[in-house]
């Protein structure tokens, strides 16, 4: 078996760094919902290097029902940061790392 994944075929596995990160969202639609809560953890040579979580003002309302799912109200985000102000350290973060999440597609 191969120790090393597809970044390129001489990269061994112990010096990839994988991003876990998973986000809430104010609702299901991609196109008019928004991210309300971000956490991600970085791992290199299978332990953890670095971690984040942080709520996020959405700048839109939270629905009742959405905060059922996840817990996360209006009250909650008001003094949050927005994304536009965490999301250089998040690319800083994501930039050549191996992303890995929970429903993906959806995140």
């Amino acid at each position: 078996m191969k120790k090393y994944i597809g970044i390129d075929e001489n990269t061994l596995i112990d010096n990839v760094r994988f991003v876990v990160v998973d986000v809430e969202t104010t609702g299901l639609d991609p196109l008019k919902d928004r991210i309300c809560e971000i956490a991600f953890i970085e791992i290199k040579g299978l332990k953890e290097t670095f971690r984040f979580s942080s709520l996020i003002n959405p700048s839109i309302p939270i629905p009742p029902n959405v905060t059922s799912i996840h817990g996360i109200s209006d009250d909650d985000v008001k003094k949050a940061p927005y994304f536009s102000d965490i999301s250089n350290r998040i690319i800083e973060v994501f930039y050549n790392s191996v992303i890995v999440g929970h429903n993906i597609m959806f995140d």
